[in-house]
């Protein structure tokens, strides 16, 4: 009976874990919809979760020894955890209300917008968050006071726990979000949570555990000697607590700006890589409490910070030759061995260093859930800051390489402080010689290295001309075959020279040639922007989540348009601007590129393009680039459906092998008329500008009306065939965000489609009449596009 006992309360700490872990992930892409996925708010969300957290850890734990019967306030924590799960939407979706009306006039300041998220995401997070923190210290409390348990191992506590995170990790960012979807897995995991709590009530009730009130002092229950009695032992035994936290963070940081440098981010590299960091940390903390440490903790805590900054420099400085095989792939399976490679031995030893925390804490006069709460708090605390120093001061003002080497230094100064400081019976001269080696081991590596952050793996063997640390992204500006190019994250977004990108502006514009208030979601290079304002428009909103493009554009390309008096640029997230911004826009351009990266699947869903019909003007259109080369023949279905069921005046337009245009309305007619072949005619600088020919048919020119309708597709008539039985994208569920990590680049998937389901153009040239000789030299050039641009 005591084992079986025994078993269920660890099955039910494990599903403590879990849920919580899926709560996070779930709550960081719910808020990420609804405020922007901007760094900063994606990182409040997670600093707001690790201060509630905190704040809990600390309360329960200072309160652990005043409950008679900590194992039922357990239960009833996570059966509060799942009812905040289960209306959390709805909170959100209550919060967003104020949002929406205070963002119009506070959107272009960036401080009080910031202080706004803030606070409506704080209360939604902090109540669940402060609730879960209180988890650990009750339970450990019981733990320890219970005849059930065999053993009152924290290490054994905290491994379960943080296995039952991975375990989330994995499910929910592998099956539930894309299987089930962000409402149902919400559902599901509130249902979890509060099932948990009451089977445990229920067993409680049944006499299943020993619940009674022994109220034995963790320190007299352990036979531990109190060593740590002076202040400022105290005060550098909390400073490490913190410094642990804090360094911890700080990695993830380097790690997933590491990651973007030897491989292409998707939805699956932020799971994998929180996965393997919650693995390490649990097999950390079960190898303590396999093998307990017999000798001082202190020492052995001190030579984990020293390695693991060892090991953290020495993995990141690695020659860029060192990780070539893995070929900045988006396989899951290289994204695994490249975590495991980077993160799994630091954060083993950050596993082992909250069990020795502990241990140290254990040496003073704190019950158990009080220790526990403390160390967790002040543990949790330097977590925060990790993440807000490194993320927003470090970074930004010192660059990668040179916070690498802080960071990295800041762990190694804690792990010699604790050698130094706090270790006890260690001569003077072995505390010396650690610090001595520790420090010139450090030393020759940071100097040594030849490699250079970010710039080495920007360059890959290129003419590297510039590069910009970003908020979210690396910004490079490279050289290739005699063409200044500009990349995010390694990724190409544009060109010098003029492309095919301009016609995202030329097309459009022709189709809707009286437009004149315009939006562009996506700067890139700067062709599309620029090309509007080639024609009368009076106002074009750029808006990009890098603030750092326009300066890079300024130095190294084309960059007159910025200083035009129409132009005006706003730094925030595309899709969260359309949702609440209060303009009204003649045209809305959407440049997204790469759709598998985080959160550029968002531009495809039903209720982005809900929010661009209700930001459109009567007789409004809408223009997206479509990168068909990254859709399965499904997938584009997919968004074709979406696009034409809040945009029923849709048609689809060659541009580029890998490119097509998907332009719709409300309420227009989408024609070539005669107004447009004016200003085709009559603009001097559009005239000459489409002097060139699209893939395939280099030898026409699009300054000819005739060739530039050959580049229609189809219409609603041949979109609705095409994608009848396709479902419709939304943001709850995020099937093409997960199905495009796993799509293989090919353009030439869709040339049979196309080939079978092209419409005829006869019903967008409005400026030929009924001239069978000019239907007749557009079709054939139409054809000639299907059958050789798509290569």
């Amino acid at each position: 009976m005591r084992q079986r006992s025994h078993t269920v309360l660890c099955a039910l700490f494990f599903l403590s874990g879990f849920v919580g872990l899926c709560y996070e992930i779930c709550w960081i892409r719910s808020a990420g919809l609804i405020f922007g996925a901007t760094t900063f708010a994606v990182s409040s969300v997670v600093a707001l979760f690790f201060t509630g957290m905190a704040m809990g850890a600390q309360y329960f734990g200072s309160r652990s020894t005043r409950y008679s019967q900590p194992l039922k306030v357990y239960a009833f924590l996570e059966i509060g955890v799942g009812t905040f799960a289960l209306f959390s939407r709805q909170l959100l979706t209550v919060c967003e209300i104020p949002y929406q009306l205070l963002y119009p006039s506070c959107f272009q300041h960036s401080i009080i917008i910031s202080v706004i998220r803030v606070v409506l995401i704080a209360l939604v997070i902090i109540p669940p968050t402060f609730l879960m923190g209180g988890t650990l210290p009750l339970f450990t409390q019981f733990y320890n006071e219970s005849a059930t348990a065999s053993s009152g191992d924290l290490a054994f506590l905290y491994a379960l726990n943080t296995i039952g995170a991975a375990a989330g990790c994995l499910i929910c960012g592998f099956v539930l979000l894309p299987e089930l979807g962000l409402s149902t897995t919400l559902l599901l995991i509130g249902l979890l949570a509060q099932g948990g709590g009451v089977l445990t009530l229920l067993l409680i009730s049944r006499g299943a555990f020993f619940t009674g009130a022994v109220m034995r002092s963790g320190s007299a229950a352990q036979g531990y000697q109190r060593q740590f009695t002076d202040p400022a032992e105290r005060g550098l035994l909390y400073a490490t607590i913190f410094g642990t936290g804090f360094c911890v963070l700080s990695y993830e940081i380097l790690w997933t700006r590491f990651l973007a440098l030897i491989t292409h981010n998707t939805v699956y590299t932020y799971t994998i890589s929180l996965l393997t960091a919650l693995t390490g940390i649990a097999v950390g903390s079960y190898l303590v409490h396999c093998r307990r440490p017999s000798g001082n903790a202190t020492v052995l805590l001190g030579a984990v910070q020293i390695l693991s900054a060892f090991f953290v420099l020495v993995s990141l400085l690695l020659p860029t030759t060192a990780w070539h095989w893995a070929a900045s792939s988006e396989s899951a399976g290289v994204i695994v061995v490249i975590c495991l490679a980077l993160m799994f031995i630091p954060t083993l030893f950050s596993g082992l260093s909250f069990p020795l925390l502990v241990d140290c804490i254990r040496h003073t006069d704190f019950s158990a859930g009080k220790h526990v709460g403390r160390v967790l708090a002040t543990n949790t605390v330097g977590c925060v800051a990790g993440s807000m120093i490194t993320g927003f001061i470090l970074l930004p003002l010192l660059g990668m390489h040179a916070t690498l080497l802080v960071i990295t230094f800041v762990c190694l100064a804690l792990g010699i402080m604790v050698i130094a400081f706090l270790s006890k019976g260690v001569s003077y001269r072995a505390k010396a010689l650690v610090t001595l080696v520790s420090l010139l081991i450090w030393g020759l590596l940071a100097t040594t290295t030849k490699v250079r952050l970010p710039a080495d793996y920007l360059a890959k063997e290129r003419d590297l001309i510039d590069f910009v640390e970003g908020k979210s992204a690396f910004i490079s500006v490279i050289k290739r075959n005699g063409d200044t190019k500009m990349e995010l994250d390694r990724m190409w977004q544009g060109q010098k020279n003029t492309g095919h990108q301009i016609m995202a502006a030329h097309l459009p514009m022709l189709l809707h040639p009286s437009a004149k208030e315009v939006l562009v979601v996506g700067i890139g290079a700067g062709q599309t922007p620029s090309r509007f304002l080639y024609y009368d428009i009076t106002r074009l909103d750029c808006v990009d989540l890098e603030s750092s493009i326009p300066d890079v554009l300024k130095k190294h390309f084309e960059a007159a348009w910025l200083s035009d008096p129409r132009t005006h640029v706003i730094a925030e997230d595309g899709n969260n601007y359309l949702r609440n911004i209060d303009k009204k826009y003649d045209l809305i351009s959407v440049e997204v590129g790469q759709v598998f990266r985080p959160q550029a699947s968002a531009f495809y869903t039903v209720e982005f393009y809900r929010h661009a019909r209700q930001r459109l003007a009567k007789n409004g259109i809408i223009s997206q680039f479509l990168p068909v080369g990254f859709f399965t023949e499904e997938q584009l279905k997919a968004v074709i459906k979406t696009f034409i069921s809040e945009f029923p005046n849709s048609t689809l337009w060659y541009n580029h092998y890998a490119e097509l245009l998907l332009i719709g309305s409300p309420d227009r007619n989408l024609s070539i008329d005669t107004d447009g072949v004016a200003v085709l005619r009559g603009n001097p600088k559009v005239f000459a500008e489409l002097f060139f020919g699209l893939p395939g048919t280099e030898e026409h020119f699009l300054n000819n009306p005739e060739v530039l309708a050959a580049s229609f597709m189809m219409a609603e008539k041949g979109l609705g065939n095409i994608a009848a039985h396709a479902p419709i994208l939304s943001d709850d569920k995020p099937v093409l965000e997960y199905g495009t990590a796993r799509t293989t680049y090919d353009p030439q998937r869709f040339k049979r489609l196309f080939e079978e389901q092209h419409e005829s153009p006869q019903q967008i040239i409005a400026f030929a009449g009924n001239s069978a000789a000019v239907l007749q030299k557009i079709t054939k050039i139409q054809h000639h596009y299907i059958s050789n641009g798509f290569k």
